[in-house]
Order: C-alpha cells, then structure tokens, then sequence
C-alpha cells in the first residue's frame, strides 16, 4: 500500500522510471558521437532499387571527415554514412 505521507519515499514506478533515465544518461543517446580518437564509420553504396550493393568500412577522426571520404564514394550508387546504429547522411546517386 502506498502512504500518502511526504517522507514515504518515491513510488515503484518512479523509482522505475528514474532507473530507467539513469540507464539513458549513462549510455547516451544513440545519436551522439562516441568519443574516440578515431571511429571506424560504414559506408553503405545502394543500388538504384535500393538495395544495398556494397559495404564500406570508412576509418574517419570525426564525422566531418567521414563525411568528406563518403561523399567522394558517390558514383553510380547512393552512399549512407553510418557510425554504429546512427545515421549520419545520405548521399544520392549521381549518374
């Protein structure tokens, strides 16, 4: 039974959630940079029906760099520039 006194304590479905946001804090977003010295980004060449044709392995200090290396890979294919699970940009094909 929960007590509706001041000094109770949380809830346990707060103290669920702030479990829950502590995980988040500690993992960071998915779509932040991890801090390296240098990342191993992936390049992703998709055929024009948008199948993936082929994958690169981009080695990059930072995404400014990556993107530079990926956007000199479009030729015939569009290229997706990838850092893990986040998305980083899509370049369309130039025929």
């Amino acid at each position: 039974m929960l007590s509706n006194e001041p000094n109770a304590g949380p809830s346990p479905d707060s103290r669920s959630d702030q479990g829950v946001e502590r995980q988040i804090e500690q993992r960071g977003s998915v779509s932040q940079p991890r801090p390296s010295a240098g990342r191993a980004y992936r390049a992703i060449l998709l055929a024009a029906d948008g199948r993936i044709a082929r994958l690169s392995r981009l080695d990059a200090q930072d995404d400014a760099e990556a993107l530079v290396r990926a956007a000199g890979m479009v030729d015939g294919h569009a290229v997706e520039l990838w850092d893990g699970s986040r998305f980083i940009a899509h370049f369309p094909s130039v025929d």
